[in-house]
């Protein structure tokens, strides 16, 4: 399995927990990061595009890069994958997520060299945003660990969640789409939100 988070949130640095960011030559932040990462993406937001730009730049540039006979780029790439072969979880952290991340683009090419398919994600329902004085959504999430839900509020953003959803406050819901994307979390519900119902939450991943 392959999981997608934020360095800032790395307490322990496992071999399996992957920096793929740029380096910082800075003595307070961890020996990986001060190296930086040949996966790192060489594009930069704004000088060089839009993130969603510098993203597709990556991607295109990534792909070049493996086509090539020798490159410690494909070398690294190998590397994860043969990781992920052996039955082990890596984490891929940089510093974007939740935003959209070339993590992701890592991520999906890992999966293209061992399954020999590109992974392609289940279509999310659809929702709208609510406009002004139309009511809140509500959307429902499911991993194999909870059950549990977030509002779109009438400005198009996360404006509440379950507890355990509280990373995508603040979101789209372009953007908590794509993190539930490469959470491997699945949409399966949405609708008007009932400001008087309560929370659905379960541990286990089955709603009740």
């Amino acid at each position: 399995m392959i999981l997608i988070g934020n360095v800032r949130n790395v307490r322990d640095w496992l071999s399996t927990v992957i920096y793929v960011g740029r380096p910082i030559k800075s003595s307070s932040v961890h020996s990986e990061i001060q190296k930086g990462s040949v996966l790192g993406n060489p594009f930069v937001e704004g000088k060089d595009g839009s993130r969603e730009v510098v993203i597709e730049k990556y991607r295109k540039w990534l792909w070049a890069e493996c086509c090539k006979a020798k490159s410690p780029v494909k070398d690294e790439l190998m590397r994860l994958v043969e990781i992920v072969k052996s039955g082990k979880t890596i984490v891929l952290v940089c510093w974007c997520d939740p935003l959209p991340c070339h993590a992701s683009v890592i991520k999906r090419a890992i999966e293209f060299y061992i399954t020999g398919k590109q992974q392609t994600p289940k279509p999310p329902s659809v929702i709208n945003s609510p406009k002004a004085g139309e009511p809140e959504r509500f959307v429902n999430i499911k991993s194999n660990r909870f059950y549990a839900g977030v509002i779109i509020g009438p400005n198009g953003r996360c404006s509440q969640t379950a507890p355990i959803l509280r990373v995508l406050k603040g979101m789209n819901f372009g953007q908590i789409r794509r993190y539930c994307e490469e959470h491997n979390w699945e949409i399966v519900e949405t609708g008007e939100h009932k400001p008087k119902s309560k929370w659905t939450y379960t541990k286990g991943g089955e709603k009740q």
